[in-house]
């Protein structure tokens, strides 16, 4: 795990990792934890143990499993607003992929009758420029069969 060295009455604690010491700053609180996890004997060492008696450390273990079950609680809290966070995410996923599916399929019957639309327009064009031309001819015959007189 770790080296555990007390120094200015337990305010910081060496951790050796991967053969790198460094020195971090944390709370007596926060070191007891760290002791009570190792077996509980780091605070014996040194001037801390001095200091602190039985009955403290009873009282700080106390303090500690409060903490504890606070924030064991606060972690199932947690976890089912989660649950439901997640339950309720795959839900609109299912809703989206749906609306998504909708669109797509929308989207190819639009562009076909957008074709259609197009091509029918087309049809139109086509038949009313040759209906312009057909009528444009007879008017052209009907000119020269029968002159205006002036």
């Amino acid at each position: 795990m770790g080296s555990f060295d007390i120094q200015q009455l337990g305010v910081t604690f060496n951790v050796r990792k991967s053969g790198v010491d460094n020195v971090l700053p944390i709370n007596l609180f926060l070191y007891n934890v760290i002791a009570l996890e190792h077996g509980g004997n780091a605070l014996s060492d040194g001037n801390v143990g001095q200091n602190l008696t039985n009955e403290s450390i009873v009282q700080q273990n106390d303090v500690l499993v409060q903490d504890l079950d606070v924030a064991r609680e606060q972690l199932e809290v947690l976890s089912k607003q989660y649950g439901e966070l997640e339950a309720k995410s795959k839900a609109d996923i299912k809703v989206l992929v749906k609306e998504v599916k909708y669109l797509h399929s929308s989207q190819k019957e639009l562009k076909k009758e957008f074709s259609e639309s197009i091509k029918e327009k087309c049809d139109a064009e086509v038949v009313s420029v040759h209906m312009f031309h057909t009528i444009f001819f007879l008017l052209a015959v009907h000119t020269k069969l029968c002159p205006l007189e002036v």
